[in-house]
């Protein structure tokens, strides 16, 4: 009797815990790949300008995730194909890093609007958590001062084959300021794995003097996204 009611409480006892526990947490590649292409500015549609953007990630955890190591490549250039070509409105950069699972030391070298710099510096980065695939805080502190975020979210449900999800980056250089901040908003079909349409936000403080008028800095573009893994 006793026996059985033990059985009976435990077996409660695991349905409960297995129906409030949360969802697994997704774990994805050490190794991510994006292809971004935008092909016009929604904010002036009739600004002749392309938008490509790529981004490479690679990271590794060891001592049972108690250490993290990664190198990560980011580019997004526009072309301005009807005006001068010279690719001030470019960010680029390079980094590598190494640590603890949310505490690292990274290198960077890049440019941004033409400002290049070269630097290392303390940076926060984290990898499937609840709400982010990848987030990261960086700060470049020597020889140059850099400040900078990014982000790619987990993929939401808003149907039962439609998902949501969002990405973001950005750099800050001192003393010029020169910055770029990004963020985008992406839809995903169950039978289109891979792919993705969205829009993506951008900031840009330099402003550049083409055909007699000087550009905005802010820009809307629409886009296509594929992730290779």
């Amino acid at each position: 009797m006793c026996s059985c009611h033990s059985i009976y409480s435990q077996s409660r006892k695991e349905n409960f815990i297995s129906r409030d526990a949360p969802k697994d947490i997704v774990k994805h590649d050490d190794l991510e790949t994006e292809l971004e292409f935008y092909p016009f500015n929604m904010i002036v549609p009739s600004d002749p300008v392309i938008k490509n953007e790529v981004m490479f990630d690679y990271h590794k955890t060891y001592k049972k995730e108690k250490l993290l190591a990664g190198v990560r490549f980011f580019a997004d250039a526009n072309t301005h194909w009807a005006k001068t070509r010279d690719m001030k409105d470019l960010i680029m950069y390079t980094e590598v890093y190494y640590g603890f699972k949310n505490f690292q030391l990274g290198a960077e070298t890049g440019s941004v609007t033409a400002q290049e710099y070269l630097s290392i510096g303390p940076q926060y980065v984290g990898y499937d958590t609840r709400l982010f695939r990848r987030a990261a805080l960086v700060s470049r502190v020597l020889p140059d001062f850099v400040l900078g975020y990014e982000f790619t979210s987990q993929e939401f449900n808003i149907h039962d084959k439609i998902k949501i999800s969002s990405t973001g980056m950005g750099r800050m250089v001192f003393p010029s300021y020169q910055t770029v901040v990004q963020a985008s908003l992406w839809t995903s079909f169950e039978k289109i794995r891979g792919i993705y349409f969205g829009v993506e936000y951008e900031y840009n403080s330099a402003t550049f003097y083409n055909n007699w008028k000087y550009e905005t800095n802010h820009e809307l573009f629409f886009g296509i996204k594929a992730e290779l893994h």
